[in-house]
């Protein structure tokens, strides 16, 4: 009985607590659809007759002919999302007013087109628009959301005869019904948001940035007639009484929270409004045009209503305070969309700038902001920021696109004479980004002081992800309090960052270093004191033993990761230093490494611009050499080693560190190899960043934030525990023998435990073997990696087995053979032939989306005990058991996507039908059942059980059907007990009957009764 769960655990609960803040519920029959847009055109009619009286019935129709146009271009919807956000043809949202527009909930709204489908399980509509849809899924469902992941982005958006209905939708949010848990490479439980994409969309967390959001919201109670009502059409009134739907219909289920928070009314009219940017620009590598659309990430949103917030109590300064890779320049643009609406209530026309203090950053800044839309004016010198000063209007160019004015401070740090305005504009209000504002901002320059006596009435926005805490110099007391915070434990959490693992040289280095050391000052022959430090860590065989090791360890971590194109970067104590370090490297000529070296004096500008970007998309050279340079603002997401030469404090330590933490292919960490013994210092300046940040977040509690940047040896230990813990009573040092033991185990979840466990000692191993400790090794002896990946390979063909077996043997759970079969299965591919090719990618990809939509059309069947049904899943297992699974040419892979499509035509040819009479019992599939089963008998004995035409036996079981729902929601208790319930359902059956003249036989009533009992007890057992 597949989705009964689904839907009473997450689906039924979630659209009762829709309209419990602000929405209507609505039946799918009750809408007049547009088939082409699902556009309800009653609605939306209506409410452009409001907003707009003077349009016509011949001008509504015109209008949603443009919008079905519009919906077919290939640009991810971007004309029709500016069309409803600007309303300039008409008014379609009034987005001031809330309570002005309807707010309707709907479930399992079709979007169909040339034969193709799929039904979203709620969809949102405003004024008749579908502009939000809700998959869920039922708790720990098989595959985790990365199923849902994979449907939209492989199935779904691929699919051109989708696009009018992907393109229309705004918002789109999947859920569980669980928690987060990210103790996994990626998430596979939890409650996510996202929106339209090209090619993959992106799985955003969404958390509360206060929990008194949730606990307080104006919740509307829920009434019973509409609940009622929700369940009757649903046909889920048997679940009324079950505890566990009254603890699903609780406002803070996860599945429940998220909706509050991103579709209550307001929420949502500010994410529609402000939320979403479409980005348009020709790949560098490709020339290729890109477009993608994005959605505010939480911390974005909650960090522009923050800004607006403060601005409204008359705060002028501030600091967004956001780590490394949170999306700050995207904050911004966000922020110039917010302050402009914002001031337009005002009559005030905002002007935005935007301040670097690098020329790299100046770049990527307006790249960044071009792609975004906004038009972009680059300032560079002192002249060129007093003319723009001096214009008086809010653009500096005619075009009527949205600016922003991009300022590199370097080079106005030097320039004589004040930058300030001559003539003020009483309806223009400056605002300035202050781009890492810990750095060049120094109260006791120059530059700071005439910024800002520039505009002494000028906004200012600081942002940074390391504010200045010390003794002698503070960000707040330059720029004000924090506007809003977001540090590096919820990036970690939230996906956009990585954990750092730092590894301590290893103790025969330590003395081969010092051993070098030594023999230096006795060679000099002067005193220890007199030896200036940087002559010895100048010298060659000091750099020489450095680069020895380094180049070793490098090639060695890489072989490790299986990643060639894994970078690293060498942060040397002094400018000489890293130039020697260079020479020698270039010395060696092939040694398995290539490097640069980035000196501010070394190589000009363009050169370096040339090598960055080479670093960052052509996986090329493996280090980067450098002493100050690209220790703050540099983010290449390939780079994750960095071998740490020097000591660094404060805000400069963490903002080195955090050039390994962004997110790559699968890596865990980012990796600091520390010559410099920084823990101390780390230590130091994380627990002064906790105390001053938790200062300012009392809502999180006790706990300090900052202490999980790093990742400790303990956190290592543990793994490797809970890893022997599982693996007790296990050989795990031979492959084969494990094999033997894994043939008694049958249960598929200590299966796949035994498979998580050894997949975590896969991912930790490599960082146990250079984090340190004898302890550690002595723990993990046993596990060397090709152990561990042989280890691999038994459990997940014992895992592959146990499915085949499960499903084999068990007929009534065939749908779960064709899930396991087709969509955790990997077809094998092997060379027979010195003359014939192998099989290539296309095809696999081919074969790939074939079995993922046969098994999408098999799970989706309604009635897995019709006989067609039972037939075709028989031909499936028989074929595959024959074939087992391995394809050797192109021709047997073709021959294998003929079968699975001439399946694939059968099982659509069953749900095709099961769906049209489904239709005739308003989608309640207990009747469809019901139905079949009546003809069935017929078949079988010969003879009527109710009547020979179909149309009366229709009429007679809906007519069934009200007085069975009706019977549950007078008595709920009534389905408790089975006996009271059979009789009832007797009686009902011949009542009605009776009503409508239909003389059926004793025998034939009781077997309808019994037929139509034993589904509504089946659905309330499984629901229980």
């Amino acid at each position: 009985m597949a989705g009964f769960s689904e839907d009473t655990r997450v689906k039924i609960p979630a659209l009762t607590h829709l309209t419990r803040i602000g929405y209507t519920y609505r039946s799918l029959h009750s809408l007049h659809l547009d088939t082409e847009t699902n556009i309800d055109t009653e609605t939306f009619s209506k409410k452009l007759h409001d907003f707009n009286p003077e349009i016509s019935d011949n001008e509504i129709e015109l209008f949603i002919g443009r919008i079905r146009v519009m919906l077919n271009n290939e640009d991810l919807g971007r004309e029709f999302y500016e069309k409803i956000l600007s309303n300039k043809t008409y008014n379609v949202i009034d987005y001031d007013n809330p309570m002005n527009n309807v707010w309707e909930c709907v479930t399992e709204m079709p979007c169909e087109n040339g034969g193709e489908s799929f039904r979203p399980d709620i969809t949102l509509l405003i004024n008749g628009l579908p502009l939000v849809f809700i998959e869920v899924k039922m708790p720990n469902n098989h595959g985790g959301m990365l199923q849902e992941y994979h449907r939209m982005n492989d199935t779904r958006f691929p699919n051109s005869k989708f696009r009018r209905f992907l393109n229309l939708t705004q918002l789109m949010i999947f859920s569980d019904n669980k928690h987060y848990d990210f103790s996994t490479q990626v998430p596979v439980q939890g409650a996510f948001y996202g929106c339209r994409a090209e090619k993959q969309m992106v799985f955003n967390v969404f958390r509360e940035e206060s929990s008194e959001f949730l606990r307080n919201y104006p919740y509307a109670p829920l009434k019973e007639d509409v609940e009622n009502y929700i369940l009757k059409d649903t046909n889920y009134t048997v679940i009324k009484a079950s505890p566990e739907y009254k603890t699903n219909k609780e406002y803070d289920t996860p599945t429940n929270s998220i909706l509050t928070s991103l579709c209550s009314r307001e929420r949502l009219l500010y994410l529609l409004r402000f939320g979403f940017v479409y980005l348009d620009y020709i790949d560098e590598d490709t020339q290729k045009r890109i477009r993608e659309k994005h959605v505010m990430r939480y911390p974005q949103l909650f960090g522009t209503q923050a800004i607006r917030q403060r601005l409204s109590e008359g705060v002028q300064s501030g600091i967004i305070w956001h780590t490394q890779g949170s999306g700050k320049t995207a904050l911004s643009y966000f922020a110039t969309r917010v302050l402009t609406d914002y001031y337009k209530h005002k009559n005030i026309v905002p002007k935005f700038y935007f301040f670097v203090d690098r020329l790299d950053l100046m770049e990527q800044a307006t790249i960044e902001f071009s792609n975004r839309g906004l038009k972009v004016i680059n300032v560079e010198t002192r002249d060129d920021l007093m003319k723009t000063f001096d214009v008086t209007k809010a653009q500096e160019g005619n075009s009527g696109q949205a600016e922003i004015i991009v300022v590199n401070i370097q080079k106005l740090k030097d320039s004589d004479g004040k930058v300030n305005v001559q003539q003020y504009a009483v309806n223009i209000q400056r605002v300035y980004f202050l781009d890492e504002a810990h750095r060049d901002y120094n109260p006791k320059g120059s530059f700071l002081a005439r910024l800002f006596e520039s505009d002494p009435k000028a906004i200012r926005l600081a942002l940074t992800g390391t504010p200045l805490i010390g003794e002698e110099r503070k960000s707040r007391d330059v720029f004000g309090d924090y506007i809003s915070t977001y540090y590096y434990n919820r990036s970690i959490e939230d996906g956009f960052t990585k954990k750092i693992l730092r590894e301590d040289i290893e103790t025969s280095y330590r003395l081969q270093l010092q051993e070098v050391w030594k023999q230096l000052e006795e060679t000099i022959k002067v005193k220890k004191e007199d030896v200036r430090r940087e002559k010895i860590l100048e010298n060659e065989r000091y750099v020489g033993a450095l680069l020895d090791y380094i180049i070793e360890d490098f090639k060695t971590w890489r072989i490790q990761q299986g990643d060639r194109t894994l970078a690293g970067m060498i942060v040397c104590e002094t400018n000489p230093q890293a130039r020697v370090m260079f020479q020698m490297l270039q010395e060696k000529g092939d040694c398995g490494v290539t490097a640069e070296l980035i000196l501010h004096d070394f190589y000009d500008k363009e050169t370096r611009k040339d090598i960055y970007y080479k670093f960052k998309k052509k996986n090329q050279p493996d280090l980067l050499i450098v002493n100050n340079m690209l220790l703050t603002g540099f983010d290449a997401h390939r780079l994750k080693r960095l071998y740490l030469g020097r000591k660094l404090k404060d805000h400069n330590l963490l903002q080195a560190l955090t050039r390994v933490n962004r997110p790559y292919k699968n890596m865990l960490y980012g990796y600091v190899v520390d010559f410099a013994d920084i823990q101390q210092n780390f230590n130091d300046i994380n627990d002064a960043y906790a105390k001053e940040l938790n200062q300012f977040t009392p809502d999180e509690g006790k706990t300090p934030l900052a202490l999980t940047v790093l990742v400790s040896e303990s956190e290592v230990k543990k793994k490797m525990q809970d890893v022997q813990e599982v693996l007790f009573d296990f050989t795990t040092d031979n492959a084969e023998i494990f094999a033997q033991e894994l043939e008694e185990i049958d249960d598929r979840d200590k299966l796949l435990q035994i498979r998580r466990q050894l997949e975590d000692a896969k991912a930790v191993w490599n960082e146990v073997r250079t984090f340190g400790s004898d302890e550690l090794k002595e723990l993990t002896k046993s596990m060397q990696p090709g152990d561990v990946q042989n280890l691999l390979k038994a459990v997940n063909a014992r895992i592959d087995n146990v499915n085949l077996k499960n499903v084999f043997s068990h007929e009534s759970e065939v749908s779960g053979m064709i899930n396991e079969a087709l969509a955790t299965i990997d077809f094998k591919f092997r060379k027979r032939g010195e003359n014939e090719m192998e099989i290539g990618s296309d095809i696999k990809d081919q074969m790939k989306q074939v079995r993922l939509k046969l098994s999408n059309e098999m799970q989706e069947c309604i009635d897995q005990e019709d006989e067609e049904y039972i037939s075709l899943t028989k031909l499936i297992q028989e074929h595959f058991a024959k074939k087992k699974f391995e394809v050797g040419s192109m021709a047997e892979a073709k021959e294998e996507i003929g079968f699975m499509e001439q399946c694939m035509e059968r099982i659509r040819k069953i749900n095709r039908a099961n769906a049209n009479l489904q239709a005739k019992y308003r989608g309640d599939s207990k009747f469809v059942r019901a139905h079949k089963r009546i003809r069935r008998r017929e078949q079988k004995f010969g003879g009527t059980v109710l009547t020979d035409k179909e149309v009366q036996q229709c009429e007679a079981l809906n007519r069934i059907k009200d007085a069975i729902d009706l019977l549950i929601s007078n008595r709920r208790e009534l389905i408790f007990n089975e006996a009271d319930f059979n009789a009832q359902v007797i009686g009902a059956v011949a009542h009605c009957l009776h009503e409508i003249e239909l003389k059926a036989k004793p025998d034939d009533r009781r077997y309808v009764a019994g037929l139509l009992a034993g589904e509504y007890l089946r659905e309330f057992n499984v629901i229980r």
